[in-house]
């Protein structure tokens, strides 16, 4: 039993989402524009905050289909 078990034990362990933030905005925010990397971190949160795999699973989904459509745009006009 880990440490963080023994003193918390009705908690449960998650990556931290300011981590996970931090590499996102290292490694995504080159493909927004500053109001295209501003929706794409709300839908982040908004995925990171699902309340069930259901949920989870629907707005991943919006997700990867906003994303997919804003970069195929920057690709397009980039001459990509």
């Amino acid at each position: 039993m880990t440490a963080v078990a023994q003193v918390f034990p009705t908690t449960f362990n998650q990556l931290c989402r300011w981590h996970i933030e931090q590499n996102i905005m290292k490694n995504c925010r080159k493909f927004f524009d500053n109001a295209g990397f501003q929706d794409f971190m709300k839908a982040i949160k908004v995925v990171s905050s699902s309340m069930s795999p259901a949920e989870l699973e629907k707005e991943l989904e919006v997700l990867k289909l906003s994303s997919r459509r804003k970069l195929w745009i920057i690709s397009s006009t980039n001459g990509g």
